[in-house]
C-alpha cells in the first residue's frame, strides 16, 4: 500500500515516537482507569501548547464599542471618504448621519427585539444601514440579493425577521430627517446573524454577540495592525462573515474601506490591477483566490493579505514581501479563531494555523 511521503518525514517521527511514549507512561501511570484518561502529550509538550495557545488578552474599553469607534472616525476626520464603491462613496461625516437616520427609521418601525433582514448590495449605502441596524440595538441578517427567492424566503420565516431593508427602505429612510437615539443594547445581544450554505441540509442561522463582534475586530486589528492610513478591499459576499474582517476594523479605525467591484471579483488578473490602481493595502480573500492572487499578480500596495476559508496547500514564492496569513474559524466562532503569519524565508510541507487571535482564548 502506497502511503503518504509526509508521514515519513523527521519531525513526524519524532512526534510519533514521543506520542507513543507518553501513551506507554500513561498506561503505567493510569492503568487501573478509562482510557480517557491517557494522554498522548507529555507534560512538557502539554506546557508548550498552553503557552501557545493563550494570547495577551486585549484591555477593555466599556461602552466605547464597534459604533462608538466609528463614530469616533467621524468625529476625527468627518470628510475623509469612509466608504467607496465603483458607483460613488461616503464620508465619515455622511456615514454617520445616514447610518443615523436608517437607525431612527428601524427604531420607529417598531420592531422591538427582533432582527432586521438586509438585503446586502455591494454599495456604501448597504455598510450604512449594517452600521444603522447596531445603532437601533437590532441584529442585521445579511442576505446576498442573487439568492433564490425561496432561500431569502425561508431566512426571513426562520429568523424572525420584522423588517426588510432593501433599496427602497434604506432610501426611505436615508431621506427622512430622523436622528437616533442611543442603543439600550447589551454586549450579549445579537450583532448579526449570518445563515450558513446548507450544504448538509437547511440553512442555518448563526447568531453573533456584540461582545464577540467586537473582541473579534480588536483582535483582527492589533494582528494586521490595522491604522487610519489603510485602504482595505472587501471582497467577499456581504452575506459571508468573512466581510466583517474587512468591513469594519478599517471604520473603527479610521481608513478607507473599498468595496470590490462585481466585474473583477473572479477574475484574477482584473482583480489585481483593480487592487493596485487603488492603492490597496490589505484584504481577505478565500485561499485559493488568494494564492492565484499571490502567485499571477503584481501588488506593490499591499502591506498584507488573509486567506481562509480552504486548506492552504502552497506557500507562493512570488509577492512573499507581503504580511500573509493563513486563517481558521467557524463562523461560530465569530470569523477567525486562530491565526498564523508565514514567514517569508520558510519552505513549509505543511501550513499552520497557528494560535489563538488575541482576546480569543
Amino acid at each position: 500500500t502506497e502511503c503518504s511521503s509526509a508521514w515519513y518525514r523527521e519531525d513526524f517521527l519524532i512526534a510519533a515516537g514521543n506520542a507513543f511514549a507518553a501513551c506507554v507512561e500513561g498506561i503505567i501511570e493510569h492503568y487501573d482507569e478509562p482510557v480517557s484518561c491517557i494522554s498522548p502529550v507529555s507534560r512538557e509538550e502539554y506546557r508548550q501548547l498552553e503557552i501557545h495557545g493563550h494570547t495577551p488578552e486585549l484591555p477593555g474599553n466599556g461602552q466605547f464599542d464597534l459604533v462608538g469607534a466609528i463614530e469616533e472616525s467621524a468625529h476625527r476626520n468627518p470628510d475623509k471618504p469612509a466608504v467607496v464603491s465603483e458607483n460613488g462613496f461616503l464620508t465619515y461625516r455622511e456615514l454617520s448621519e445616514r447610518s443615523g437616520r436608517i437607525a431612527s427609521g428601524i427604531i420607529g418601525s417598531g420592531l422591538g427585539t427582533r432582527p432586521v433582514l438586509l438585503y446586502a448590495y455591494r454599495e456604501p449605502d448597504t455598510v450604512a444601514a449594517m452600521i444603522g441596524a447596531l445603532k437601533a440595538g437590532a441584529a442585521y441578517i445579511p442576505t446576498d440579493p442573487s439568492y433564490p427567492k425561496e432561500r431569502n424566503r425561508f431566512i426571513r420565516e426562520d429568523s424572525g425577521a420584522g423588517l426588510v431593508l432593501d433599496k427602497t427602505a434604506i432610501g426611505r429612510f436615508i431621506g427622512s430627517d430622523g436622528v437616533s437615539v442611543p442603543s439600550s443594547a447589551s454586549p450579549e445581544d445579537t450583532a448579526y446573524m449570518i445563515y450558513t450554505s446548507g450544504s448538509t441540509g437547511r440553512p442555518k442561522g448563526v447568531e453573533i454577540s456584540r461582545r464577540a463582534m467586537w473582541s473579534f475586530i480588536q483582535g483582527i486589528s492589533n494582528v494586521l495592525e490595522i491604522n487610519s492610513d489603510d485602504r482595505i478591499a472587501c471582497h467577499s459576499s456581504f452575506a459571508f462573515d468573512a466581510s466583517v474582517e474587512d468591513l469594519f476594523p478599517v471604520l473603527c479605525a479610521g481608513g478607507t474601506l473599498f468595496i470590490t467591484p462585481e466585474r473583477v471579483r473572479k477574475d484574477v488578473s482584473a482583480l489585481g490591477g483593480w487592487l493596485a490602481d487603488n492603492s490597496i493595502t490589505g484584504g481577505n480573500y478565500s485561499t485559493l483566490l488568494g494564492q492565484l492572487l499571490l502567485d499571477a499578480c503584481d501588488l506593490p500596495s499591499l502591506r498584507y493579505i488573509v486567506l481562509g476559508g480552504e486548506k492552504m496547500t502552497r506557500w507562493p514564492g512570488r509577492n512573499r514581501k507581503i504580511k500573509t496569513f493563513n486563517t481558521y474559524g467557524p463562523t461560530e466562532f465569530t470569523v477567525d479563531a486562530t491565526y498564523f503569519c508565514l514567514d517569508p524565508e520558510v519552505e513549509y510541507a505543511e501550513i499552520p494555523i497557528g494560535r489563538p487571535l488575541p482576546g480569543q482564548t
